[in-house]
């Protein structure tokens, strides 16, 4: 008299459809490398998570092999010193005072780069003008300015915030003129038609 095989052996040892293993394969290769694919959730959150595992890794084995901490210090030396940064040498002070002056240079630039830029895009006769230079100085990096400001500003408050200045005001009023300048023309013939002005469009 033949044993009878419990069905969860029978499906433990039937060996798995080449068929579908291949259906599956070519599933996530179209989910994961398809071009603009989105990808789910859990898997973003992997990959984020993995970058990091990976850059740290690869700190730290290269800490051990170059073995020279003035040029790849190790992790554990880099957190003791940045304690004592902290604690010892007004580290936060320097952080704030960096901050303000990102944040003061922004705040100027974006002052004069949008109206400017608002014009630009509204108005052929001033883009016509402000555009070539803007443009022209636009692709000049701003350390290129620095010893230049150094002999007109010093090394004071004013020559750091004339360098964020420049680093941001040529990118954002140029930004700006090519949002306004894609304002649809139905959209303005509208607000003609409702009794606006030239001036308050």
């Amino acid at each position: 008299m033949s044993e009878r095989v419990p069905a969860t052996q029978a499906t433990q040892a039937a060996p798995a459809n080449p068929a579908r293993v291949q259906r599956r394969r070519r599933g996530l290769l179209r989910t994961y490398l398809t071009p603009k694919q989105t990808i789910p959730h859990p898997a973003r959150l992997i990959l984020g998570i993995g970058s990091f595992v990976v850059i740290i890794t690869l700190w730290s084995v290269g800490s051990v092999i170059i073995n020279n901490p003035l040029f790849l210090p190790s992790l554990p030396r880099v957190g003791k010193t940045w304690i004592d940064m902290v604690q010892h040498q007004h580290f936060l002070d320097d952080v704030a005072w960096s901050t303000f002056r990102i944040v003061a240079g922004f705040l100027i630039a974006a002052a004069m780069a949008v109206p400017l830029g608002l014009l630009m895009g509204s108005f052929e006769v001033v883009r016509s003008f402000f555009q070539p230079p803007i443009n022209a100085i636009r692709y000049m990096p701003a350390s290129a300015f620095i010893v230049l400001l150094i002999v007109l500003e010093g090394l004071g408050e004013e020559e750091k915030l004339t360098l964020i200045w420049i680093s941001v005001f040529f990118q954002l009023v140029l930004m700006v003129m090519d949002i306004a300048h894609r304002v649809p023309d139905e959209m303005l013939n509208v607000a003609y038609t409702l009794g606006a002005s030239r001036w308050k469009v």
